[in-house]
């Protein structure tokens, strides 16, 4: 019996990106198999606050996306990887819950044009993930209702392959809405407590920044044997990554937002999601621990490709 097996691939001009690869056999029924993990067409930026970043370039992160709530409130960070999924952190979403994600957002409180707001229709958790220190598979893929088209301001990042390895020597920045420490001041707040935080600010000379407008701080990848004899025996796994010392970085917000590393290519990785960290964001000596995107690239295609 003979047996023939071939390849085409299908490219919609309108989304900019491939759609499905088509296999042909013998009989000549067709195949259609979704291209989940566009690896040629992802990771570019037309550009080249967390505590102690600052504001970015407008549109310099276009994978970055915001979750919200129907009420426009965000609570987390994403990563958009093709032109319908997203990926976040599985302890930001409940797989019952349908979530509002704005992409090309820049600043929260102003429309400057590009964005565009899907909604989930499929929330998918890691089947091993566990809401307990210290948070294995922190993971989670999020379905738009509708694909989108990319542009500058909207375009996946690339996710690494399962052996990619990022060092202290990677170029990598973390990017998000979380909170800055700063910006907001309660109007009943006492006079004399009001002086202290203020004199503590011009002392240290630190760095508030703006969280409705998206921030970025270049930062380097701890290894984890450093990282875990600095959190202590058990706490950091082969499927974290993780960046920084604690006393800036990634805060409450930006959790399942993008660790984007630069690639031997010139294109951008995404190496993590924001997971977890010590409580305050501003305590040195305990890195941000982030899920390492490149030991779940197989679980991600094939919850793409079975959904």
């Amino acid at each position: 019996m003979q047996f023939m097996f071939g390849f085409a691939f299908a490219f919609d001009l309108h989304l900019n990106c491939l759609q499905y690869i088509v296999v042909t056999f013998g009989t000549g029924d067709l195949f259609y198999i979704p291209y989940v993990v566009p690896d040629d067409i992802c990771g570019l930026t037309s550009i080249q606050k967390i505590v102690g970043g600052s504001e970015s370039e407008a549109h310099a992160w276009p994978w970055q996306v915001s979750l919200q709530t129907s009420s426009d409130f965000h609570f987390c960070g994403g990563s958009l990887i093709n032109n319908q999924w997203v990926v976040t952190a599985a302890h930001c979403v409940e797989e019952s819950e349908t979530y509002q994600i704005v992409l090309g957002e820049h600043d929260r409180n102003v429309d400057h044009g590009p964005e565009v707001t899907r909604t989930t229709i499929k929330v998918i958790k890691h089947e091993d993930y566990h809401g307990e220190a210290p948070y294995p598979n922190d993971i989670a893929l999020l379905k738009l209702h509708q694909p989108v088209e990319f542009t500058a301001e909207i375009y996946p990042a690339c996710v690494p392959m399962s052996d990619d390895v990022f060092t202290k020597e990677t170029e990598c920045w973390i990017s998000g809405w979380g909170d800055t420490k700063g910006n907001r001041i309660d109007i009943d707040i006492d006079i004399e407590y009001l002086l202290l935080v203020l004199s503590y600010i011009l002392v240290n000379k630190q760095d508030t920044g703006d969280r409705t407008k998206l921030q970025e701080m270049r930062i380097d990848v701890v290894d984890n044997q450093s990282c875990g004899e600095k959190w202590g025996k058990g706490y950091i796994l082969d499927t974290n990554i993780c960046v920084g010392n604690g006393d800036i970085g990634a805060c409450n917000g930006d959790s399942g937002g993008p660790l984007s590393c630069r690639g031997d290519s010139n294109t951008w990785m995404l190496a993590g999601a924001t997971s977890w960290g010590i409580s305050g964001c501003q305590t040195a000596g305990y890195p941000n621990v982030y899920t390492r995107i490149s030991k779940y690239r197989q679980w991600i295609i094939e919850h793409i490709v079975a959904n």
